[in-house]
């Protein structure tokens, strides 16, 4: 095929030309005059289009974004099956499934919002914990009174925040 005979021509004078090149920035030109600028010129719009994006979602989540932790507690005699935590769960899917239009999400930064469904435990106490946008509150609130309506729910602190950060000095590898 003609096609690639000639694309083998033309890969073969470039390997001659790397070989005859007297210096390594000549070989350099060579590759770059050669075609090399088009990968290097799609890696570098993938590089800013990324760090533009990240950039303007920083900014979007610093100056828009209010987050909050509720604590739900269900009352232990409480008899529901697993289908009503796939409700909550549907119900909120819903909220996620929001499009952005491309203004909003390149210059405003917006992105798809989220939430984060723990279960912790905190000096034996088990809680279950949301933590969602201020905008959001009641939207998380409905879901779960109307699948639990016995629950309470409290927005609470970060219980990160307020854990020992000093640790005592392990030897390693730790033997158990």
């Amino acid at each position: 095929m003609p096609i690639f005979d000639s694309i083998s021509n033309f890969l073969l004078e470039v390997m001659y030309q790397l070989q005859v090149s007297p210096n390594p920035f000549y070989s350099a030109v060579i590759l770059f005059i050669n075609g090399l600028w088009v990968p290097m010129l799609i890696i570098t719009l993938v590089a800013l289009k990324t760090m533009w994006i990240d950039w303007r979602q920083t900014l979007f989540h610093i100056n828009r974004r209010h987050f909050i932790i509720l604590a739900i507690d269900v009352p232990r005699d409480n008899e529901q099956s697993p289908k009503a935590v796939e409700n909550i769960f549907s119900n909120l899917y819903g909220i996620i499934l929001s499009r952005n239009n491309l203004y909003q999400q390149w210059w405003e930064g917006r992105h798809q919002d989220y939430f984060s469904m723990e279960l912790v435990s905190i000096e034996g106490y088990v809680q279950f914990l949301v933590y969602t946008m201020e905008e959001y509150r009641d939207i998380v609130e409905s879901a779960f009174y109307s699948q639990y309506p016995d629950a309470e729910i409290t927005q609470v602190e970060d219980y990160v925040y307020g854990q020992n950060r000093e640790f005592k000095n392990m030897k390693w590898p730790n033997k158990t």
